[in-house]
């Protein structure tokens, strides 16, 4: 189980296509590369997942360490900056708990952006590899 996990959101128009370019972007730096319902990222030290959801990218970091966190975070914003351009400056990374997108669904309903059901995910980064 991963000790150090984050979530974050962004508008994107044409997010399906964000996450191919994404994935082939990183493919050299991942030990493996999954695709279900989104990709995910498997890295020596962490995962990330990233999901569609009605022109919203959703991407979750589960790390072993906080440096891997950090790393993984990188990699993937960097990516991200190469492949989407970006309205926003920066991503604002929520801490999360093990139900995938738990933590962006409950900020959503919180502050009234979107219904919360939009956000979740089935099993994506909970299942045993």
């Amino acid at each position: 189980m991963y000790r150090f996990i984050s979530e974050t959101c962004i508008a994107c128009d044409k997010a399906d296509m964000a996450v191919d370019k994404i994935c082939r972007r990183l493919a050299s730096l991942c030990s493996t590369i999954k695709i279900r319902d989104g990709c995910v990222l498997q890295f020596d030290g962490g995962r990330a997942a990233l999901k569609v959801a009605d022109n919203m990218l959703l991407m979750r970091v589960e790390a072993n360490h906080l440096l891997y966190s950090c790393a993984i975070k990188a990699v993937l914003e960097g990516a991200l900056a190469e492949t989407h351009d970006q309205k926003q400056k920066y991503l604002a990374w929520l801490t999360a708990k093990n139900e995938p997108f738990a933590a962006l669904a409950g900020r959503a309903a919180v502050t009234k952006e979107r219904d919360e059901r939009q956000f979740q995910c089935a099993g994506t980064a909970n299942d045993k590899d």
